[in-house]
């Protein structure tokens, strides 16, 4: 197929990106037997069969959320302006886990 191209790292990348995803998923949902992560602090008193807090829908809804504003996009050059929120992204993640990185580093115990 010559219209066919396919990204030469895309095996690379796909895996990150999934795991990335699970990262998010363990932040949000936290201990599936006793959660504790930003979903039951931010609504207090979820029931612990609540579909918030069940993975799968938690990672359906991150993907649809990660994926909706692309598939939106009627050409590739209006998908430049998701560029910079894309670098954003990228740098508030790195951040974020260095001064976490930095946190664990100072805390005595």
């Amino acid at each position: 197929m010559k219209g066919a191209q396919q990204s030469p790292d895309l095996g690379l990348r796909l895996p990150a990106h999934l795991s990335t995803q699970i990262i998010f998923a363990d932040i949000l949902i936290g201990n599936p037997l006793s959660p504790d992560g930003l979903i039951p602090e931010l609504i207090p008193g979820i029931e612990l069969g609540s579909p918030l807090l069940d993975r799968r829908v938690v990672l359906s809804a991150l993907s649809a959320a990660l994926l909706l504003p692309l598939s939106l996009k009627r050409d590739l050059a209006s998908l430049a302006s998701l560029n910079a929120v894309g670098v954003a992204s990228v740098a508030a993640f790195a951040a974020s886990t260095s001064i976490v990185a930095a946190a664990a580093v100072l805390q005595v115990r």
